[in-house]
């Protein structure tokens, strides 16, 4: 158990020191194999990163190829070829946010399919970026400075900026005139949110399933990465309390409500603090 908590330790300093880099430096391929070496301590992440080099193998996309043609080579390859398609039973089990398990049954989350087709595509010198689409996951290219998206777990299913906007209209219930931010919407997510974003997807996951101890961990990484957010800060002193760690539980709630005053569950965080407090 020593082991495994050493690991899982080493592993998360990894990931800290990853949140520090540059938005644009920051490695989504080593993010996700960190990710899913700490829920799994016996991988490796070096091992995982290789493997998502070896789906890039046979794979060539000419130099003189235009955006639109170099997205169709990856589409054959990656959904046709390969067989990566989304996971639509038990949508938002664990094994669908891990790199390993959605490498073998090739079969996942928006945002890890994403994350792959990124991936596989930067090994063949194309560059693309993933968008944090409200509720899906998907893909952005530019081509002559039109951007267009890709849904890998639609099959690669390629959408213009138009037929977006029409979407996320649908997904907020509201005409589009009235969505101030629409177009901010289609923008690039930060690589750093995309790292966060694997391990929110699981803490959820974890969540439905009440499963604390999966929670914590999915925490555990988010604050590695962001070490300053104090909502996730709190989230952990809670689930710390749950899994009847006090002393923990109880540095976690105490730096929250220092960190968060004035918060509308701030009476309610010091309430528990203060019994904690009390019975340690």
């Amino acid at each position: 158990m020593d082991e495994v908590r050493a690991k899982r330790n080493a592993l998360l300093r990894e990931l800290a020191s990853i949140g520090k880099m540059h938005p644009r430096a920051l490695p989504l391929d080593r993010a996700a194999a960190l990710t899913a070496a700490h829920e799994q301590p016996w991988l490796d992440p070096d091992d995982l990163v290789a493997r998502i080099d070896g789906l890039a193998t046979d794979l060539h996309i000419p130099e003189e190829a235009s955006t639109i043609e170099a997205v169709a080579r990856l589409n054959l390859h990656f959904c046709n070829k390969l067989g990566f398609s989304g996971a639509t039973e038990d949508y938002d089990a664990p094994i669908h946010s891990m790199l390993d398990r959605v490498i073998e049954g090739r079969k996942g989350l928006p945002i890890l399919l994403s994350l792959l087709y990124i991936e596989v595509a930067r090994r063949v010198g194309v560059s693309l970026e993933g968008v944090g689409f409200p509720g899906h996951f998907v893909v952005r290219a530019e081509d002559e400075d039109q951007a267009f998206f890709i849904d890998p777990f639609a099959g690669g299913k390629v959408w213009r900026a138009e037929e977006m906007l029409l979407r996320l209209s649908k997904v907020l219930d509201r005409p589009l005139h009235d969505i101030e931010d629409a177009e901010a919407r289609l923008q690039p997510s930060s690589r750093l949110e995309i790292a966060a974003r694997l391990s929110r997807n699981l803490k959820v996951s974890y969540l439905r399933r009440a499963d604390a101890a999966g929670a914590l961990r999915a925490v555990d990484r988010l604050l590695a990465l962001r070490p300053d957010d104090a909502e996730e800060r709190r989230d952990r002193g809670l689930l710390l309390l749950e899994l009847d760690r006090h002393t923990e539980a109880l540095s976690d709630l105490q730096r929250y409500l220092s960190e968060h005053p004035g918060g509308e569950d701030w009476n309610m965080i010091n309430q528990l603090a203060s019994q904690l407090d009390t019975s340690n």
